[in-house]
């Protein structure tokens, strides 16, 4: 179930990177940490993203997706599959 009803496009890459903030039920993308949520941290004891990633080329390789926790280092995920939407 989505939590708004757009789709959210990101193509503000700079040197193939792109770092991207989304709120639960808020459509904006931010492109840095927003000033009125840096104050007020949620912490969830477990979180489903539904992640879809599409390349004009169709090549994936070298491609994967990086999370970071509170107290964690950034762990690189491999896409678990493929749909019409592009690498997941």
């Amino acid at each position: 179930e989505k939590d708004v009803d757009q789709d959210r496009y990101i193509e503000a890459f700079k040197k193939d990177i792109a770092e991207v903030w989304l709120i639960s039920g808020d459509p904006v993308i931010y492109l840095a940490s927003p000033a009125h949520l840096r104050n007020d941290i949620r912490v969830f004891d477990e979180l489903k993203v539904a992640f879809h990633y599409y390349r004009h080329d169709g090549d994936y390789t070298g491609w994967n997706l990086w999370i970071w926790g509170d107290q964690e280092p950034g762990r690189k995920l491999q896409f678990a599959g493929s749909d019409s939407f592009g690498q997941g």
